[in-house]
């Protein structure tokens, strides 16, 4: 098995062990470093980001828009995409398009770090912290 591959189960055990620990019931996210291009849009395409480790953020069930009205007015009217400095640990954040009853969000690193996922319920969120 590859060695990213591995790096990469071992992110996911410990994710779990964050998601136990915060008593998650729901398969409502995954988070996880990426090794492999994003892709993004209709009909999909590869983006390529600056960064040198990539968290996906992938909330399900979840939309941007009402999708129960037949117009689909939007209900997220956040920023799309940050940039930072490079004074940062972060390079980028970009939200994606919704895609099979999920949102999805990805965070450029200038490296791999280790993190923290904590979230809320009034107003409902998550929050990555990054060590």
């Amino acid at each position: 098995m590859p060695p990213a591959f591995v790096v990469t189960q071992r992110i996911n055990l410990g994710l779990h062990a964050v998601l136990g620990r915060l008593r998650a019931t729901a398969n409502w996210r995954r988070i996880a470093f990426e090794l492999w291009p994003f892709t993004d849009g209709e009909p999909p395409r590869e983006v390529a980001l600056n960064g040198e480790a990539f968290l996906s953020v992938t909330i399900s069930p979840a939309a941007s828009v009402d999708v129960s009205t037949e117009d689909h007015k939007r209900t997220y009217f956040g920023n799309l995409l940050l940039q930072y400095g490079e004074h940062h640990h972060l390079v980028l954040v970009r939200k994606f398009v919704d895609v099979l009853g999920a949102v999805r969000w990805v965070i450029a690193l200038d490296a791999e770090r280790p993190f923290l996922v904590d979230s809320a319920v009034d107003p409902t969120r998550i929050t990555v912290y990054i060590g």
